[in-house]
């Protein structure tokens, strides 16, 4: 008994001290006894338990599951079972229990006796590594895992899916089962070896699936080592990028496609940001707009580009609106100043919220289209001009000359002496007449289709006056008019002589003829306008009707009349003066009042004493400019940097002489003599070199290019005026 008594107390004690939780329940859940450690894991007191149903632990999500379960293990007759479930604690806390029990029954009364230990921690663990290993085996990517000699141990189903290879025909496996042929093999004979020295390993290899495709993978090759750093695992992290790799390869060969078309499109090609910063470019454009480098071109803002800016307001407007524009039609400026006709087909490029973030569009120049169509109008309205006259000028005196010869030839008339005279007089006016009509009407043809050779120069304008009077002097004392100029020793004038001496001829002739016995005619100088020189030629004749005015100056609308004694013309002289003055870009006009007088105003290009000083060194330009102003001080200075300035500078402003450094960035002193012999207005400027490159310069033949002199630097200043005056 005392045996029995002392074990009772010892396994009391140890129920009592265990971790172990310990208690007994009824077959319907009810506590009959708990040990402190169950207590202490539940939250509740003993006697708390004890006043419960173990089944009133049991969170409600669980609870019918576990209850049916026990249930059915209780109708066991000695039944022993393991179960893991969950218990609320008085906290409110969820515990997982794992619970061994086992039926007792003794006296017809049965108890359950249940030993469980809390696995709360490893519940979450075994719900972690349950999670991993479905985000592992789901993942796209294909995961194997092997030991250190290349067994496989573990692939998930991407594996499957891309290899061809289940589960079952894997495992087990040496994974090189995947090698494509032996270089491969010894490839990963390699890479192996260094995962096995602990160097991950990431790269592509072409592998081979079950049914023979060969794959192309990128792979990541970890080793895994245990926590006393013993290697026990190898995985890989493969993906398949086969289709990646060949999209890519397409995507490369159509960029290759688009940068040969981009490169080689003969229609200038770009992309512009909203406020017109130039984003890219092709070489046709840089051509077309004359850069050579697309460095350059592209620091320049696109609106720079544009002759009239609101052309690029407009072109934004249309962009904004549309999201395009077809056909645009607009004028750019070259770097070398030159203005283009281009056309101009762009889009918006928008971003995926209909934000435009960029422009991009072809270009074509289409100046030469342009001046050819030009040219076509201009021969259309030349041939209507030239038609109306043989249909009606060049007729109408036939029908005399016509007419009087036939009565002449007319053997069944006769005529006396004096009447014959008569007859044969108004036959030869006639004639003169078609003469004088034939050779304006070729002289104006010569002139409208570029035949007479246009060669504007610097030209004393009373030079001009007087050499054009003198073959009208006669005219005038004839009737006793007095032929004076007023012009100005000091006028100059870029015109082509022997076109102005016409001009002058033709209005000067026109004021004798239409001006009675003892008039006046007089030509005049009247003012410096804009670098034009405004002319008059003047007479107090018998005037001109303001209703003709509109018909003087147009070849299809002949303005005609007879001079105070009879005097007749052709009709076409104004109409050939108003081509000569617009063929050097000026302007012609009359003022008159009957039986007072006319005035013809006309302007032509002046030409104002200049100096052009081109130096990419601002102190060296600096320099010159100052022994310029004390050499030449009525003279004006203008300054260019580099040929292309000095270019835009020569045809606009057209300078008595240029002093030019030779080795100039962009455009230099060579190119820049070259591009002047293409244009009328600077083909005939003098030039003189100032250089440090005296081998250079000679070498580059300048001389042989028209260059007036070759100065070496340092260049004094009575060297320089020496030279200067040469060509001044």
């Amino acid at each position: 008994m005392k045996t029995k008594k002392l074990e009772q107390e010892q396994f009391k004690d140890f129920v009592e001290q265990t971790s172990a939780f310990v208690y007994f329940i009824t077959k319907t859940g009810k506590f009959t006894f708990v040990n402190p450690a169950f207590s202490n894991f539940t939250g509740y007191t003993q006697n708390e338990l004890l006043k419960k149903n173990l089944f009133q632990l049991v969170p409600k999500e669980y609870l019918k599951n576990v209850k049916a379960l026990f249930n059915a293990q209780i109708k066991q007759t000695h039944f022993s079972a393991y179960n893991e479930f969950p218990i609320l604690t008085k906290s409110k806390k969820i515990r997982w229990i794992g619970q061994s029990s086992k039926l007792y029954t003794a006296k017809n009364k049965s108890t359950v006796f249940c030993v469980g230990f809390d696995i709360t921690i490893r519940r979450i663990v075994d719900q972690e590594t349950l999670t991993l290993s479905k985000i592992i085996d789901q993942t796209l990517e294909m995961v194997v895992v092997t030991d250190k000699e290349g067994y496989i141990h573990y692939v998930n189903t991407a594996f499957e899916k891309i290899t061809g290879y289940t589960k079952e025909e894997a495992l087990g496996k040496k994974l090189s089962i995947l090698d494509s042929d032996p270089s491969v093999r010894e490839k990963m004979h390699h890479i192996w070896n260094q995962v096995l020295q602990g160097k991950p390993w990431h790269g592509i290899i072409k592998n081979r699936k079950k049914d023979g495709t060969l794959y192309d993978e990128e792979v990541t090759i970890t080793p895994v080592y245990d926590d006393y750093g013993n290697l026990i695992n190898i995985t890989e992290i493969k993906r398949d990028i086969t289709q990646e790799i060949k999209q890519k390869t397409e995507l490369l060969q159509a960029e290759a496609k688009y940068k040969s078309i981009f490169d080689n499109s003969i229609e200038g090609i770009y992309q512009t940001s909203i406020d017109g910063k130039i984003i890219t470019a092709n070489k046709a454009l840089l051509d077309m707009l004359g850069y050579d480098n697309m460095e350059d071109f592209l620091n320049l803002d696109a609106t720079q580009l544009y002759v009239n800016p609101d052309d690029r307001k407009a072109f934004k407007t249309i962009m904004d609106r549309d999201g395009k524009v077809i056909d645009y039609e607009l004028r750019l400026r070259r770097k070398d100043g030159k203005e283009i006709t281009v056309v101009e087909n762009a889009r918006a490029v928008k971003d995926y919220e209909g934000n435009i973030i960029y422009y991009e569009g072809m270009m074509q120049d289409i100046t030469k289209r342009k001046e050819a169509e030009n040219a076509i109008r201009l021969l259309n309205a030349q041939k209507d001009k030239f038609l109306s006259i043989i249909s009606h000028d060049l007729r109408a005196p036939f029908n005399s000359i016509l007419g009087f010869t036939e009565m002449l030839l007319d053997d069944n008339m006769e005529f006396s002496a004096e009447e014959k005279k008569e007859f044969l007089t108004y036959i030869k006016h006639a004639a003169e007449q078609q003469l004088r009509l034939l050779n304006n009407l070729l002289e104006w043809s010569r002139l409208e289709t570029g035949r007479i050779r246009f060669e504007p120069k610097p030209s004393n304008l009373k030079k001009l006056v007087e050499n054009s009077m003198l073959s009208l002097i006669g005219n005038a004392h004839r009737k006793n008019i007095e032929l004076t100029s007023e012009i100005p020793e000091n006028i100059t004038v870029n015109v082509d002589e022997n076109l102005i001496q016409q001009l002058f001829s033709n209005l000067i002739g026109n004021a004798i003829k239409f001006t009675p016995q003892n008039g006046r005619v007089w030509i005049e100088y009247i003012a410096t306008e804009e670098n034009f020189v405004k002319i008059a030629v003047s007479d107090t004749g018998i005037g001109i009707p303001e209703e003709d005015f509109p018909k003087l100056f147009r070849i299809d609308t002949k303005y005609f009349s007879r001079g105070t004694e009879g005097e007749e013309g052709s009709g076409l002289g104004l109409a050939l003066c108003a081509e000569i003055v617009q063929k050097h870009g000026g302007k012609i006009y009359v003022e008159s009042q009957v039986n007072k007088g006319s005035s013809f105003y006309f302007t032509l290009p002046a030409v104002k004493k200049s100096i052009l000083i081109v130096d990419d060194n601002k102190g060296d330009r600096q320099l010159t400019a100052h022994y310029m102003q004390q050499i030449l001080p009525d003279y004006l200075l203008y300054e260019a940097y580099d040929g292309y300035e000095a270019m835009s500078i020569a045809i606009s402003k057209m300078p008595s002489l240029i002093l030019a450094d030779f080795a100039m960035p962009g455009m230099d002193g060579l190119r820049m003599i070259k591009e002047m012999k293409t244009h009328i207005q600077t083909q005939n400027i003098p030039v003189i070199i100032i250089t440090s490159y005296e081998s250079k310069a000679d070498a580059a033949g300048l001389l042989e290019h028209g260059v007036k002199e070759i100065l070496i630097k340092p260049v004094s200043k009575e060297d320089l005026e020496r030279a200067v005056l040469k060509y001044i």
